[in-house]
């Protein structure tokens, strides 16, 4: 494997936490939960550097963290395969917590079911068996319960991505990944087994072929700074000059009266359409420019913090937009029957228990540290 990989001695390394990264995971967190919030705050934060979400970047940092953390195992096949089943299927759990929990919650409180009845209805309208036999395998998605399934999916199917990479079979991985991407573009395997074998069930609005080059685009660059292989190709004055002129105009191109029908479906997000991944591509790359300026050991304290337990606050703010909506409504809702003061105090509220979750993790984390020094 050295021959492929110059700093394969980095392999086992710890590696440095970066700050950069865990802030910019906050900062996606706190976005996606005032976008599913809702109202004219959230039609601010929406899209603001050109056609690309949220949750584009959060799979994208996924898939970088994913790849720099485990890359160091890379070298002993069975220990990485446990260590990225073992991943999976923690994400896996917190998918399942939110898929049975939150309908669970609505037996101790019926009204809910009444609130749940079109984000769950599922569950509610047809099939009690169908819904469980669904959420297991992960074709019925609830309304905001769409990402960590797929998230699952990626990792579960990422230790080929790191072999091929490890082996210096790169142009591999990338063509399996874009080949996978072409075949979303007319296939959408969620969609397809929701309709014909669980007809009804909820299959989420993202086509995994297609937004799989997500995470194997961010688990490309994780794997490359795990081994500190610089990227020569991104410094160079013939690429950035022209990614950054895409750049410039789609996001005008987003911003003015030229956003029209033609570039909606140009730009199309539940399959990840061609102009959306190159608007997206560039995106990602001006925000590397900037970020790679800044110091490693530079984030934004109460954000970093959310970011070092991302899995445990976007899971939390599924939960709470459930318990949220059901007494109070979306958040242009709240706006519309109370007026902007409480849609603002809603916000704030529902935004200040994103830290919850982190505490009680890093509590947990703490303790089982503890406990496995006192064994030893």
């Amino acid at each position: 494997m050295s021959k492929y990989i110059k700093n394969i001695d980095l392999a086992s390394a710890p590696v440095e936490r970066d700050n950069r990264i865990d802030t910019m995971r906050g900062l996606l967190l706190i976005s996606m939960a005032v976008d599913h919030y809702g109202g004219w705050i959230a039609d601010i934060v929406w899209q603001p550097f050109g056609y690309v979400s949220d949750a584009e970047g959060f799979i994208y940092m996924s898939g970088f963290v994913f790849a720099l953390v485990y890359s160091r195992y890379v070298t002993d096949l069975k220990k990485l395969t446990k260590k990225i089943f073992h991943r999976a299927f923690t994400v896996y759990h917190y998918h399942l917590y939110l898929v049975f929990g939150i309908p669970l919650i609505s037996l101790f409180v019926p009204e809910y079911q009444i609130y749940w009845k079109n984000m769950i209805y599922y569950l509610y309208n047809l099939s009690v068996v169908k819904y469980i036999i669904g959420s297991f395998f992960m074709i019925n998605q609830p309304t905001y319960m769409d990402i960590l399934p797929m998230y699952t999916v990626f990792i579960f199917f990422c230790w080929p991505v790191l072999l091929l990479l490890i082996h210096g079979k790169d142009y591999i991985a990338i063509a399996l990944c874009a080949a996978f991407w072409l075949l979303g573009q007319f296939i959408n395997p969620i969609w397809y087994l929701s309709a014909y074998i669980l007809p009804g069930s909820a299959p989420g609005i993202f086509n995994f072929f297609s937004w799989q080059i997500v995470f194997f685009m961010g688990a490309y660059f994780g794997f490359r700074k795990h081994f500190k292989m610089p990227n020569t190709l991104l410094e160079k004055k013939y690429i950035i000059i022209p990614i950054l002129l895409v750049f410039c105009i789609l996001f005008i191109i987003r911003h003015t009266y030229y956003n029209t029908e033609l570039m909606l479906r140009l730009t199309e997000r539940n399959n990840l359409a061609w102009l959306r991944l190159i608007d997206m591509c560039s995106v990602f790359f001006a925000i590397y420019l900037i970020i790679k300026k800044i110091p490693i050991k530079y984030g934004i304290p109460l954000v970093n913090f959310l970011g070092k337990h991302s899995l445990q606050v976007f899971a939390f703010h599924i939960l709470m937009m459930y318990l949220l909506i059901a007494p109070f409504g979306t958040g242009e809702e709240i706006s519309r029957t109370y007026g902007n003061f409480w849609y603002l105090a809603g916000l704030i509220i529902y935004l200040s228990t994103l830290p919850l979750p982190a505490l009680c993790h890093d509590k947990f984390m703490k303790w089982q540290s503890k406990k496995r020094d006192l064994k030893a």
